[in-house]
């Protein structure tokens, strides 16, 4: 990343002649073409010396033979629905990732036969804020009241935001004593439940693509999913379809059977308007009386 135009506008600026402009850019060409091939440039040597993660516009070859599985961390640091605070503090102690998933944990058939499913993810900013806040529970259980549920919601939106002057505050600043750390609290409220994934044999290169084009600070990985629910085309995103494809779902079994064969019957007659007679569709449009059959059309 070599700034030649900039570069060159600045020259242009400097001299005040803009007779030097062809002499500026072969110059800069050149001289760009000799420094690539020594090293890289200065802004990328700081961004590598800073360690940070910066994507380039193109993946390199290799990551096409690779899967998101051979790249993943496999260590997940993961948190229950309603978990106990002392673990929340050692995990953010011990970590600093910016994103834990959260699981929901359940039985299935036989009671010793525990099943987890992935229910969401929660910030490092929202975990905080809520163990600053001391809204904790003395039992594993979520809330069973509307009451319980508005006091866990009792947060502003800012709560969970940095403020611009300032860097926030960290998990040091959070002094719980062991009682406190004893008990639980429902994180099901405060979960982001649409994050988003990908399975874990999808190709690097299409993962490396999705960093580069939402901007992705983090992506969960996943098993195979067992069920297809349905697909979205192209077509479902444009504003008629989707409301009207909104309109039909939320309309009774009743109303949607009237709605397609209503649909039906007017394609159908546009079809017949349209369509000119031959032998195939006869019995569909007959002739009318006087009508002939047209030039050229065998009847046999």
């Amino acid at each position: 990343m070599r700034m030649t135009i900039s570069l060159c506008v600045i020259l242009i600026e400097l001299s005040n002649n803009v007779a030097f402009l062809p002499l500026l850019m072969i110059t800069l060409l050149i001289a760009k073409s000799v420094g690539d091939l020594f090293n890289e440039g200065i802004y990328d040597t700081h961004v590598g010396l800073k360690f940070m993660p910066f994507l380039e516009q193109q993946p390199h070859g290799f990551m096409r033979y690779l899967k998101a599985n051979d790249v993943m961390a496999k260590e997940v640091v993961e948190f229950g629905t309603v978990e106990r605070v002392g673990y929340i503090m050692e995990a953010l102690r011990n970590t600093h990732h910016n994103g834990f998933p959260v699981t929901l944990r359940h039985t299935e058939g036989d009671a010793k036969k525990r099943k987890t499913t992935f229910a969401g993810c929660i910030l490092r900013s929202q975990l905080l804020v809520l163990l600053q806040k001391r809204h904790f529970s003395s039992t594993p259980e979520a809330p069973q009241s509307e009451e319980e549920m508005e006091a866990m919601n009792d947060y502003t939106h800012m709560d969970f935001s940095k403020v611009p002057t300032s860097s926030g505050f960290s998990v040091d600043d959070i002094q719980l004593s062991p009682d406190e750390e004893a008990m639980y609290v429902n994180l099901l409220p405060f979960v982001n439940p649409n994050p988003y994934v990908v399975q874990q044999k999808t190709s690097l290169g299409k993962v490396y693509a999705l960093f580069r084009g939402l901007g992705l600070r983090h992506l969960f990985v996943i098993k195979r999913v067992e069920k297809v629910v349905g697909i979205i085309t192209r077509k479902d995103l444009l504003p008629e379809f989707a409301e009207q494809r909104h309109k039909t779902r939320s309309s009774n079994p009743e109303q949607r059977r009237e709605r397609s064969n209503s649909l039906r019957a007017q394609q159908q007659a546009t079809e017949e308007e349209e369509l000119p007679w031959s032998p195939r569709n006869s019995k569909r449009k007959p002739l009318e009386h006087g009508e002939t059959v047209p030039v050229g059309v065998s009847t046999q």
